[in-house]
Order: structure tokens, then C-alpha cells, then sequence
């Protein structure tokens, strides 16, 4: 029994891993009205520019006030859907430039909070970037579009925007193998612990 705890002693236990940082969520409406703000600068528009540009696709009630309320700022201003696609065009990104939060990393991992939760439900959230483009579009429906398209060209789009979705998933999985790994290695350590210390006492008495 000795030498049994002897050969425990010298093991160095691994240390377990911090609790992983809770992400709070960001809500759709302060989503969008900082990714229009942010589409509006890499423009090197002003509010009134980007009022006249909506302006310009039919949206005739925008004026430099609206794009204030629409950025978060003053009485704040729920958008439309059409108001959305129009933004969408006027600032040639997709939809997922605009609903999608993307920090100063470029990262896309902060849930968006759709609906928030309360007492009586249980809310509406996307918990990745992945979630929200399988809403815009499924894959089914994107593979359908090509191949009626038999466009070369978007045929490579879409197969460089599947390799990229791809390779996000993996980094994903691999990020969970890896918590995986780190939650095996402390209950190793508490397993070591509760074997070594009975051994331990009676080598102390």
C-alpha cells in the first residue's frame, strides 16, 4: 500500500478548467440598429446620404431623423421587413450583415435574443450564425437554386459559402471535444483525490 501511494504522490493532478464565460445575448433591435450605423460608416455616409439613398428605392417618408431612430438613437424606431431588404441593397450586403451581431474580432458566437424570455414563455433565440442563415435559407433550397440556375459562377459561391459554413461547424465541434476533455480531466482529479486520501490518513496515523 505503500508504494501504491507513493506511485499517486508524484502524479501532478490537472488543474479544472474555470466555469466557460456566460454569453449574454444581444437583442434583435440593438442589432440592427448598430450594424446600420456601422454599414452607414464603412460607407462614409452621413445620416442624410443614406436617408436620400432610401429614398431613392421608393422609401420616401426616410429622412435624416428616421435614420437616427432606426440607428438606436432618440425615440428609437422599430424596422420593416421591407425597410430591412431595402437597407440590404442599398448597402449591397446580405440580410445576415444586417440581423447578425459581428464584434470588433469579426467573431459571430453572441446569441441573438429574438424574442426575450419571460415567466410564461420560454423566449426566441439563435444561438449561432449558422441558425439564422438555415432561417434565411435552407440548404435544400440553396442546392435548388443552383441547379436550376446552372450558373458556374454561383455554382462556386455557394460551394465556397458551404466549405466556409463547413469549417464553422468543425470549429465548433472541436471547441465542444475540447470542454469535453477539460470536464474528463477534473473528474479524474477528484477521482485521484478521494482514492489518494484514504491511503494518505492511514499513512499519517
Amino acid at each position: 500500500m505503500r508504494y501504491w501511494y507513493v506511485a499517486f504522490s508524484y502524479m501532478s493532478p490537472r488543474k479544472p478548467e474555470s466555469p466557460p464565460e456566460v454569453i449574454e445575448p444581444k437583442s434583435l433591435s440593438e442589432v440592427i440598429a448598430a450594424n446600420i450605423r456601422r454599414q452607414r460608416k464603412r460607407q462614409n455616409w452621413n445620416q442624410e446620404k443614406l436617408a436620400g439613398q432610401m429614398r431613392l428605392y421608393g422609401f420616401e417618408g426616410w429622412r435624416r431623423t428616421t435614420v437616427t431612430e432606426v440607428e438606436g438613437a432618440g425615440r428609437g424606431r422599430q424596422i420593416s421587413v421591407g425597410e430591412l431588404l431595402g437597407l440590404a441593397q442599398v448597402f449591397g450586403v446580405g440580410l445576415d450583415a444586417l440581423l447578425w451581431h459581428h464584434d470588433s474580432q469579426g467573431t459571430n458566437s453572441i446569441p441573438l435574443e429574438i424574442m426575450p424570455k419571460t415567466e410564461k414563455s420560454e423566449g426566441f433565440r439563435l444561438d449561432n450564425w449558422l441558425a439564422l442563415l438555415g432561417l434565411i435559407m435552407t440548404p435544400e433550397s440553396l442546392a435548388a437554386v443552383a441547379s436550376r440556375a446552372g450558373n458556374a459562377a454561383l455554382e462556386e459561391t455557394l460551394k465556397r459559402e458551404y466549405t466556409r459554413m463547413y469549417t464553422e461547424m468543425i470549429e465548433r465541434v472541436q471547441e465542444v471535444a475540447e470542454d469535453l476533455r477539460n470536464t474528463a480531466g477534473w473528474f479524474e482529479t477528484k477521482a485521484i483525490e478521494r482514492l489518494v486520501a484514504p491511503v494518505a490518513s492511514k499513512e499519517e496515523s
